[in-house]
């Protein structure tokens, strides 16, 4: 029934604020596994801090001054902690509540009142994985490598051999997989819109018809849709040389001076996408700060130039693996 580590059985951290709640939870859990307790979201993020870390958090939600989620949200940006499996158990059964636990990094849900049987099978579950991942990680040496990777709803992100973190999907992290894919290439504002907004490529399309014609705009428009749905934004490790078509069509709707702004036809629209861009990745680099600030100084100016035009210029260049 229980599960051992080299140095004895589990250690399991248990998180609520009410005492019959940790009762009910140790009668369960103490034939089979070491606890610790908590009843206040700071008491437990003091205890992560100490050695060695539970093997498992049982995590309540609804605390007062530091939520469930503010609790995880926390443990999931620490380098020594975020490998830590955290399981909410919580009255919150609405699938919003849990559509945002696991957002934010929890790994399972049970449900108060909950089965014995089953809370102890989905404990022994995420116990299990993460034992198989810190062998995984024991075993394979550190990699060099940077990367960049679109993950279905979230993006994989290291570098230069610190720990990975992944953060949940974002424009501004798009805008910048497709600066660090091209280095050293210049992008206006209306081009990396055109590239990552399906409504905003829409209205450029329709703002080009008079100029290039239905059919054409039509073409541009299943051509870019279909190479950014599956290259410039996808978790594909190359970006050419499918991402260069997709390139190509930007630089033909450019060379027609459609992506860059006329100041009587889109003056407006340049300006809001300087804005709108420029905030996107400054937020990206805001989260990524909170996980790597040696990539989030990487990405900053004179590297990464904002504006109305937008590059990246890495110096000594960086191979990414996308």
């Amino acid at each position: 029934m229980n599960l051992t580590t080299e140095s004895g059985r589990a250690r399991i951290l248990l998180v609520d604020d009410v005492p019959s709640n940790l009762r009910a939870l140790a009668d369960l859990l103490s034939p089979y596994y070491e606890l610790q307790f908590a009843t206040r979201g700071d008491e437990a993020l003091a205890l992560l801090k100490q050695t060695p870390a539970p093997d498992l958090i049982l995590l309540d939600i609804m605390m007062p001054d530091m939520n469930g989620h503010a609790v995880c949200r926390e443990i999931k940006r620490g380098v020594e902690t975020r490998h830590v499996p955290v399981i909410f158990i919580t009255a919150l059964d609405e699938a919003t509540n849990q559509i945002l636990g696991l957002e934010v990094g929890a790994a399972d849900y049970i449900t108060k009142p909950f089965d014995p049987g089953i809370a102890l099978a989905r404990i022994r579950n995420q116990l299990r994985q993460k034992f198989a991942t810190d062998l995984l990680r024991s075993t394979t040496p550190p990699s060099s490598e940077n990367r960049f990777r679109a993950m279905g709803l979230s993006w994989d992100i290291a570098f230069q051999g610190r720990p990975a973190f992944q953060l949940p999907d974002r424009q501004g992290l798009a805008y910048l997989k497709i600066l660090l894919a091209n280095p050293h290439q210049e992008f206006s504002v209306e081009e990396l819109v055109f590239l990552v907004v399906p409504k905003e490529r829409e209205r450029l399309l329709e703002r080009a018809k008079p100029h290039i014609g239905q059919e054409s705009a039509n073409f541009f428009r299943a051509l870019t849709e279909t190479l950014v749905a599956n290259q410039m934004l996808s978790g594909n490790t190359k970006p050419s040389p499918p991402a260069d078509a997709a390139m190509q069509c930007v630089n033909l709707l450019r060379q027609d001076g459609l992506l860059e702004s006329d100041p009587l036809d889109a003056g407006d629209d340049r300006e809001r996408f300087r804005k709108s861009v420029g905030n996107a990745i400054r937020r990206a680099l805001g989260e990524i700060t909170s996980y790597d600030p040696a990539l989030a100084a990487h990405l900053r100016y004179p590297t990464l130039r904002l504006g109305y035009r937008v590059i990246y210029q890495p110096n000594p260049a960086l191979v990414w693996v996308f």
